[in-house]
């Protein structure tokens, strides 16, 4: 049996997770695109729920989440803890999932590369991600009414 096929049994023995993303942003709609050929193409226990959807408007609720949280930071949750994962965690839930992603998993949950990747994507990249997506609809609703 080779490696990758081992990967791939092991990481589907994980329990399933949930992503919750904001498929209106298109930073977020690619990247987790790319998550879900992968997933797809691995059988990866991922579901993916894109809370910018008006159905899906209310699904965070019951973790004590709004999708205005979701638009903020990538969330996931993982079937059975019930505990929502923010940011970086979520991401980490994700790759654990990912047999070509495993590695990224492991790196980012080193002890001094977790704490400065983690303040990076809340207080820089996904704040900035998040700005940018507010001003884009903004503009855009604004040339919509013109």
């Amino acid at each position: 049996m080779t490696r990758s096929l081992k990967d791939n049994r092991s990481q589907n023995r994980l329990a399933k997770a949930k992503v919750y993303y904001n498929g209106s942003c298109p930073v977020c709609a690619f990247e987790v695109g790319r998550y879900r050929r992968a997933a797809v193409a691995t059988g990866a226990p991922l579901e993916w729920i894109d809370v910018s959807l008006q159905e899906n408007a209310r699904v965070l609720a019951p973790y004590g989440l709004s999708c205005d949280d979701a638009y903020r930071r990538m969330t996931a949750v993982v079937d059975g803890a019930g505990e929502p994962l923010l940011g970086l965690d979520a991401f980490i839930a994700i790759w654990a999932r990912l047999p070509g992603l495993i590695w990224a998993a492991k790196l980012f949950t080193w002890p001094v590369i977790r704490p400065v990747s983690a303040f990076f994507y809340e207080h820089v990249a996904a704040r900035l991600i998040y700005l940018w997506n507010k001003r884009r609809l903004r503009q855009a609703g604004t040339q919509q009414t013109r």
